[in-house]
């Protein structure tokens, strides 16, 4: 009985949002008993909740009503009641301490300069666009904003993407909105008035596409859910970061797999971005493997390619390294990589002046991909040969941070990953002979990027570090330190701020502020 034929159970079928797919193999005319059973079975479960008085939750709910003008909404209460069901488990795996949302201490922010006719133009020319006003005008313009060197990477990653459709156009002006807000306060990113607007607005676009399989997996909504996942990292709510994730992967699934993005790379790339800060943050491995297509006609090799300079301790921490652990050398292969791109961006700002810092496609091509490849080595196993790998491995990524912020690549906060290299640090049974040096590296590592008595403790463990490797003052400690992998912009600074000698700018809750200006002590 073909069940599409009646039209009182096409209708109900039509209306319910699919749940669930059925793979059901079939051979030969397609009339085998048991295959025509299953399907029945399958259609039938959606036509029986339909019946049911009570009925399932819709997957969104939304009470809010979208005001005209910022004045009309005084409440500043976040958009948890919005969510979109993707039928997931969404428990974040491993025992991990998820903290409260960042702070932020940046100056107050100027009136943006006057819109272009090409900028607005780009939005007033999408055929779905309605109701664009000064309001949208003013975040659209606030994204070509570069004085505070934070919104190229937004801009150039996700600018193209909004105007693909109307949900993830809402979602863009949603982030943008963020980001603004950002500028503004002295406090943590609150979520506004505009962010909601919009976001609520993507929320419900992005609800009524995945009722529909057809458009559940079109470029635009992947885009959207994707922009989603962004807006709930910046406000720090990395449960709903996990659960849409987990929604873009289904979705993508369902395509055919991440392989059927490269038909759209630049969406191929936004997924990753939108996917490996949220699991730095919470150090466990990405959801999607690195994309294979390149942004440009290029093919997808990192532009430090092939630069290479390797001192003499570091060599001898290599080679030692395979020695102790020959089933883990990928970590100096990385840590070579690191290396190689300090080099090649060293070299760009000494001869563009810094211009590499607003390069929206160089930092999040170059500094994620490492990320990547580190977080993919994480491991739950200690023991006396992975716990050494992630030390080093947890030291690399805090190596990252800093130059994170340079780029201005979404918010950094080290908390977690401090913590966790402490408690490996505190592991005396670890022998750490002949790579005392590496050692010392990662405890500066973690000493410069934690705060309050978690600092104090590794600023101890580096002096016993001294004394392992008869160094008498902290200049020379500086100088060893260099020669196993260090940025002089931006961990030169650091380290000397351990010691009092320069003042860095820091704000609450472990977020700071990039090394822009800072007064030297000694």
């Amino acid at each position: 009985m073909d069940l599409s034929l009646n039209p009182s159970w096409r209708k109900v079928v039509e209306q319910q949002p699919f749940s669930s797919l059925a793979f059901i193999p079939q051979s030969g005319t397609g009339k085998d008993k048991s295959s025509l059973t299953q399907i029945k079975k399958h259609v039938m479960k959606d036509i029986g909740k339909a019946r049911r008085k009570n009925v399932r939750k819709k997957l969104i709910e939304i009470p809010l009503e979208i005001p005209e003008t910022i004045e009309d909404f005084n409440s500043t209460s976040s958009v948890e009641d919005l969510q979109l069901d993707y039928g997931l488990s969404t428990h974040i795996p491993g025992d991990v301490a998820l903290r409260e949302a960042p702070t932020d201490n940046r100056s107050s922010f100027e009136k943006p300069p006057s819109p272009s006719t090409a900028m607005v133009s780009a939005v007033r020319g999408s055929p779905w666009q309605e109701g664009f006003n000064t309001q949208i005008e003013r975040l659209w313009v606030g994204l070509f904003d570069d004085r505070y060197n934070n919104t190229p990477p937004f801009r150039h990653a996700w600018l193209p993407l909004g105007l693909m459709d109307a949900a993830s156009f809402h979602q863009v002006l949603s982030n943008a909105a963020l980001d603004l807000m950002g500028l503004r306060k002295n406090s943590k990113i609150p979520e506004t008035i505009e962010s909601i607007t919009h976001h609520s607005l993507a929320v419900k676009m992005v609800a009524q596409r995945v009722s529909s399989l057809n458009k559940a997996t079109i470029d635009g909504v992947i885009a959207a859910i994707s922009g989603i996942c962004c807006y709930s990292f910046k406000t720090w709510n990395l449960d709903n970061w996990y659960t849409h994730m987990k929604g873009v992967r289904e979705i993508i699934r369902l395509r055919g797999g991440i392989d059927s993005l490269n038909s759209n790379p630049r969406l191929r790339h936004c997924v990753s971005w939108s996917d490996i800060p949220g699991a730095c943050s919470l150090d466990i491995k990405p959801m999607f493997p690195l994309p294979t297509i390149s942004l440009s006609a290029l093919p997808p090799v990192p532009l430090y390619h092939g630069i290479s300079q390797t001192s003499l301790p570091a060599a001898y921490i290599s080679n030692t390294w395979r020695s102790n652990y020959p089933r883990l050398f990928e970590i100096m292969q990385i840590m070579k990589d690191i290396r190689s791109f300090t080099l090649y961006t060293t070299r760009e700002v000494r001869q563009n002046n810094g211009q590499i810092y607003h390069d929206g496609e160089f930092g999040p091509d170059h500094i994620l991909p490492l990320i990547h490849r580190l977080l993919s080595l994480a491991s739950d196993i200690h023991d006396e040969y992975h716990s050494p790998l992630q030390a080093v491995r947890l030291a690399c990524i805090l190596y990252l941070h800093e130059i994170r912020r340079l780029f201005g690549i979404l918010a950094v906060v080290p908390d977690l990953h401090t913590t966790k290299l402490k408690a490996l640090l505190e592991d005396e049974t670890l022998d750490w002979t002949r790579l005392n040096l590496l050692k010392a590296w990662c405890i500066a590592m973690g000493a410069m990027e934690s705060r309050g008595p978690k600092r104090q403790w590794f600023i101890q463990r580096l002096h016993m570090s001294m004394e392992e490797l008869d160094i008498g003052t902290e200049e020379e400690l500086e100088t060893k330190l260099e020669q196993v992998l260090w940025y002089k912009d931006v961990h030169t600074l650091m380290f000397r701020e351990l010691y009092g000698r320069v003042e860095l700018p820091r704000v609450e809750n472990n977020l700071m502020l990039p090394l822009i200006h800072c007064n030297l002590i000694a």
